[in-house]
C-alpha cells in the first residue's frame, strides 16, 4: 500500500531543492539576491524565485519533474500549461521564465532580452552549449546550475 502523504512531502521537498538551486545559481550570474518563495507565506509574489532587488518584471517558474527531454521538446501538456500561466502571470511586457528539468539535464526558456538579463556575470552565450526548439518554436537552452561545484571536482 502506497503512503500518499510521504509521496507528496518528496515531491515538495524536491521542488523546494531545485528552486532553490535555481535561486543560487541567478544570484550567482546576475548579481541580484534571488530567493525561492516556497514557505515564504508572501502571496504578491508570482513564480517559484524572485529578486526584491530590481528584477521584477520577471515571473520565473522552476519544474523537476520525472520528465524524458524528448516529451519535454514534443510538448507535453502539463509543461504547456505552466508556460501559459507564466506568461499570463508575467503580464504584457514582462517575461516568464522556465527552469525545466529533464533526465537530470537543466533547460530555461524566455525571451531573449530577460535571459541575458539575468546572466550580467556571464556572457550570454557561454550559459549553455546546447539550445533547441521544441514544438511550438520556444527555444530551450541547457543551463550548469552548480558551475563553481563542477569546477572544483
Amino acid at each position: 500500500m502506497t503512503d500518499w502523504s510521504s509521496v507528496g512531502r518528496r515531491s515538495r521537498r524536491k521542488g523546494k531543492a531545485f528552486e532553490q538551486l535555481v535561486a543560487r545559481y541567478l544570484s550567482e550570474v546576475s548579481g541580484h539576491q534571488f530567493t525561492s518563495t516556497r514557505n515564504s507565506g508572501r502571496t504578491d509574489i508570482k513564480g517559484d524565485v524572485y529578486s526584491s532587488s530590481s528584477i521584477d518584471t520577471m515571473v520565473i517558474e522552476c519544474k523537476d519533474r520525472a520528465l524524458s527531454i524528448k516529451s519535454m521538446m514534443t510538448g507535453c501538456s502539463w509543461l504547456k500549461e505552466a508556460i501559459a500561466k507564466a506568461e499570463k502571470e508575467a503580464g504584457v511586457g514582462n517575461a516568464a521564465i522556465m527552469f525545466v528539468k529533464a533526465d537530470g539535464v537543466v533547460f530555461v526558456s524566455g525571451p531573449e532580452w530577460a535571459v541575458c538579463r539575468l546572466h550580467k556575470k556571464t556572457p550570454f552565450t557561454s550559459i549553455g552549449d546546447c539550445e533547441v526548439k521544441d514544438v511550438h518554436g520556444r527555444h530551450w537552452r541547457r543551463v550548469v546550475l552548480s558551475r563553481s561545484r563542477s569546477a572544483g571536482r
